[in-house]
């Protein structure tokens, strides 16, 4: 069974909200969804940007806002409903996350950003995983430095050649290359060309510092430029991030994302990025980054 898909974090949603005012653990709750606690916490940082338990205190810190507004409960009643052990430790954990005090938010009535429920329809099924809609960001003008190659893709369909061609770069020419920035976050370039059957693919990491000629090696200015970033997230190694599970991603990017955004494409290229220090035999995290006008 594919854990990593969009029913999977339903269950664990509805778990989470069915439980706000109990106790709820990392072990508790992988062992109710039948899952290993360390693929439960990597895929809800993948998808919060937070640590499990930080989503958990979150959604109980955020639920109890609507307490607050009660002016005869007593901060200390609110702090045992949802499972604090003492007042003060709800007053830490809300003074953390919110900036301010329980008791000054009630004074003051001001306007807070919740921890909100993970909304499922922002995540999409895949055969081996499953894409969470974009998030957007801007990044600086940066140097990626890799061995480009013509990409016929119906020769890549049949021989799987980005993939061979990244793997050779990875672990064997890349070790030549000077000024490496990060050597475990892989970036595969891809630039269009006019033919819709050919694309160019470089295989890449970044460097601090761009050169003009460096054989077999090829340097690319990547201007600074805003973002839609597609997070994907698979329960496989991240070398089984192939052409024909790549396919699926961009047709659902494609086919399912663009065509309800009033956003367009910047640029005649994208790249995904893989933090190879966060993958393992048994998970990948890859974001794919879409240059858009804004």
């Amino acid at each position: 069974m594919n854990l990593a898909n969009r029913q999977f974090i339903e269950d664990a949603v509805i778990l989470i909200e069915e439980n706000l005012k109990n106790k709820l653990s990392l072990d508790e709750i992988s062992e109710s969804l039948c899952i290993s606690k360390f693929h439960l916490h990597r895929i809800f940082r993948a998808i919060t940007g937070m640590p499990l338990i930080s989503y958990v205190r979150g959604r109980k810190l955020s639920s109890s806002l609507t307490e607050l507004f009660d002016y005869k409960l007593k901060i200390i009643d609110i702090a045992y409903e949802y499972n604090f052990e003492y007042e003060q430790s709800y007053e830490r954990a809300f003074k953390q996350l919110f900036k301010i005090s329980p008791s000054f938010f009630r004074q003051q009535r001001c306007e807070l950003s919740v921890v909100q429920r993970i909304d499922t329809g922002l995540i999409n099924d895949t055969s081996h995983g499953f894409l969470i809609a974009p998030r957007y960001c801007v990044k600086h003008k940066f140097y990626l430095a890799g061995m480009e190659a013509i990409i016929d893709q119906t020769e890549n369909y049949k021989n799987n050649t980005t993939n061979t061609n990244a793997l050779d770069f990875y672990y064997k020419s890349r070790l030549e290359l000077a000024n490496c920035v990060n050597e475990q976050i892989y970036y595969g370039f891809v630039t269009y060309s006019n033919s819709s059957n050919i694309d160019f693919y470089m295989p890449s990491v970044e460097v601090s510092e761009p050169f003009s000629s460096n054989p077999p090696f090829t340097c690319r200015t990547i201007e600074a430029c805003n973002y839609a970033v597609f997070r994907y997230v698979g329960l496989h190694p991240p070398e089984d991030l192939n052409i024909l599970l790549l396919k699926e991603l961009y047709d659902l990017i494609y086919m399912k994302w663009k065509p309800m955004t009033q956003f367009k494409q910047a640029g005649r290229y994208h790249f995904e990025r893989i933090d190879l220090k966060i993958c393992s035999s048994n998970y990948c995290e890859a974001d794919i980054y879409m240059p858009v006008n804004v």
